[in-house]
């Protein structure tokens, strides 16, 4: 339809079929492969069956305009002059529609552009809907595609301006246009809506909360340990810093002399195994597993493991090959060699 007629399905026109250019199309062809409504889709594709015919049509109604999918460059006004295209859905007038008494006069009603099913629903499709405004190169882009091989997708931006009901109990969709203000919808009907959209200046309220505090003993590495706040390794284990248990040798005692302060060295620990006293230091397995985890830490990616591993497995095979020949040399090479070396 004629961009003069206004981006409704109901024409501004005092005459509803002004303007108007129906697709000499088949039914057939033009639901060829079935039709969807997919507000995951962005864009509309219908099938090519209409693509020459469509062209032709557009061209009449813009006065020798080609229709594109390539940017163009396009004023306001040319913009509005571009057709509004009608999608006629059909509906069951007994079932779907029997409150709608006037249905030559209520928007998204066929009405007079179809006599003969003036129940079928009419959504319209205008150019500030199809035609995509990319703001970096002031160029619009045509987002309706009559070309795809079978099957036509209604896209997110023909679903634009409708409230839409998915009836999935009854098989059915219902469509009515909308001003999409939802602020005012509330309002309208007796409710208090304080979100303007408006921007506003960021409000700190309270401090920050503080981060949880680690779990010491999720850290089986050193070297993380450390780095989490409030805990320290201690003997191959990762503890809170207050659970872990000081050095137990003391400061060196300030002792102070005439004219000068001296320190005094600390006592010496007691020898081993005396009475009164009891020793203890890291087992070598866990200083071994310490140093395991600290180098495992250290050397975490690829191009450091490889090339240990890789000389791991030289040291392996020349063992293996030297206890070998000292086996042979001490046998006396298997009983077919007595020669000593």
């Amino acid at each position: 339809r004629e961009g003069r007629a206004g981006v409704s399905a109901q024409s501004t026109l005092t005459n509803p079929n002004e303007g108007v250019k129906v697709l000499d199309v088949p039914a057939k062809s033009l639901n060829s492969g079935g039709v969807i409504v997919d507000s995951g889709t962005t864009d509309t594709y219908w099938n090519r069956a209409i693509r020459s015919e469509f062209e032709n049509v557009f061209r009449q109604l813009t006065g020798g305009r080609e229709h594109s999918n390539k940017p163009v460059q396009l004023t306001d006004d040319e913009l509005y002059a571009l057709p509004t295209i009608l999608f006629q859905l059909e509906s069951d007038a007994d079932d779907t529609n029997p409150d709608i008494n006037d249905v030559f006069h209520t928007p998204g009603m066929a009405g007079a552009l179809d006599p003969h099913n003036p129940s079928d629903v009419i959504l319209a499709f205008p150019p500030t809907h199809y035609m995509e405004y990319d703001d970096s190169t002031g160029l619009y882009t045509s987002r309706f595609y009559p070309t795809e091989g079978s099957g036509s997708v209604l896209g997110a931006n023909a679903m634009m301006g409708h409230d839409i009901m998915f009836d999935i109990d009854n098989d059915r969709i219902g469509w009515a246009e909308s001003a999409c203000d939802y602020t005012a919808l509330v309002r309208d009907n007796g409710y208090e809506f304080d979100i303007s959209g408006d921007i506003k200046d960021v409000v700190t309220v309270g401090e920050p909360a503080s981060a949880p505090a680690s779990d010491c003993s999720s850290y089986s590495s050193g070297a993380k340990c450390q780095s989490a706040e409030g805990c320290s390794w201690y003997w191959g284990k990762c503890k809170k810093s207050e659970d872990a248990q000081p050095d137990a040798t003391p400061p060196p005692t300030a002792v102070a002399t005439q004219g000068s302060v001296t320190e005094e060295p600390a006592p010496s620990s007691p020898p081993a195994g005396s009475p009164g006293t009891v020793t203890s230091a890291p087992s070598k397995s866990e200083e071994g597993i310490e140093g395991v985890e600290d180098f495992l830490e250290a050397c975490s990616t690829p191009a450091c493991r490889y090339p240990v591993v890789f000389g791991l497995v030289i040291a392996l095979v020349t063992g293996c090959c030297l206890s070998y020949c000292w086996f042979r040399c001490r046998s006396g090479g298997g009983g077919q060699n007595n020669e000593k070396y």
